[in-house]
């Protein structure tokens, strides 16, 4: 699903990156370049972990630290790709990756006890 251009792509979004900087359009760019040479996705869940799997290599290989700033750094790239992977399917068709951008009316809500403005704290 992947070819090695796209790995080595995946891999150049990780170089002098730390948890705190911001993702640069280039990034970006290689990102969405890997989407819309993929479209369309049969199995967008597939793709999905394949894309993770071949992230997690390429930090290994990068050989960033396990640790909070590898996983914030790490689902940053995620979260990024999976808006490019819808951003590429809005012309093909909505792709249903398992995620949920909003919460249904119908979910059920957590109340608490103590959740009102007289409670004593």
């Amino acid at each position: 699903m992947l070819t090695d251009n796209h790995k080595a792509l995946i891999r150049s979004t990780l170089k002098e990156r730390t948890a705190d900087s911001k993702i640069t359009a280039e990034q970006r760019s290689a990102i969405r370049a890997i989407c819309a040479e993929v479209m369309p996705v049969g199995e967008p869940e597939r793709f999905l972990r394949v894309f993770v799997d071949a992230l997690v290599q390429a930090a290994d290989a990068e050989r960033i630290p396990y640790g909070v700033e590898r996983d914030a750094m790490l689902s940053q790239i995620v979260s990024i790709f999976v808006d490019e992977l819808h951003t590429c399917a809005d012309d093909e068709k909505p792709l249903d990756l398992g995620l949920r951008r909003e919460t249904p009316a119908t979910a059920p809500r957590l109340i608490l006890d103590s959740d009102s403005s007289g409670a004593n704290i």
